[in-house]
């Protein structure tokens, strides 16, 4: 018997044996007067105490359409939730898969390709920045850089939380552009 139906349980004793109010049991068991006015009215009608099988909505997927999307998911983690409706044939909102993938502990994000800077690699910037903290920076050009991913937009995938990719295995296809604030110098777009 779970925990609600004991709960149940308690209501009704306590109101048809005991001969207390549905006041006094609201404020005994912490609810609301109309939600202990149900539970009285529901033992009334049909009797039992269990919740009624099937009641409450049915989920639109189903355990097939579920492994099958997290199949898919493992082959092609790029797949936004419009392709798998799509793939699938599936009457469902892309958002209805997306929560789906959440509580499968999915999540849709970039993965990280850079480890932290590490203590050496603090210590190294700070001495390139005194070493050259008076150095004349005027023959030095100055890049900005831009990357576009050829295969997607964002590079964003399905990953399951508390998995570290393979840092290899999610590189996209990209180029990366560089521009100089000195476009006189060496012309305004340089492709790498």
């Amino acid at each position: 018997m779970s925990l609600q139906e004991e709960k149940r349980l308690e209501i009704i004793r306590g109101f048809y044996y005991d001969g207390y109010s549905i006041e006094e049991l609201a404020y005994l068991h912490n609810k609301r007067k109309d939600a202990t006015e149900r539970i009285l009215d529901t033992y009334n009608k049909r009797r039992p105490v269990k919740r009624k099988k099937g009641s409450g909505r049915p989920e639109k997927l189903e355990y097939a359409d579920k492994r099958r999307i997290k199949s898919s998911i493992k082959k092609n983690p790029k797949l936004s939730c419009e392709d798998l409706r799509d793939m699938h044939d599936l009457d469902c909102t892309p958002q209805t898969i997306r929560n789906h993938l959440h509580k499968q502990n999915f999540s849709f994000r970039k993965p990280d390709f850079k480890p932290l800077l590490s203590a050496q690699d603090k210590i190294d910037r700070l001495e390139w920045a005194q070493y050259y903290r008076n150095y004349e920076f005027d023959d030095v050009v100055f890049l900005d850089e831009a990357t576009f991913y050829l295969d997607s937009s964002s590079g964003k995938r399905w990953l399951q939380k508390g998995f570290q990719p393979v840092e290899n295995e999610f590189f996209p296809e990209k180029v990366k552009c560089l521009r100089s604030n000195q476009c006189q110098r060496i012309g305004p777009h340089m492709h790498l």
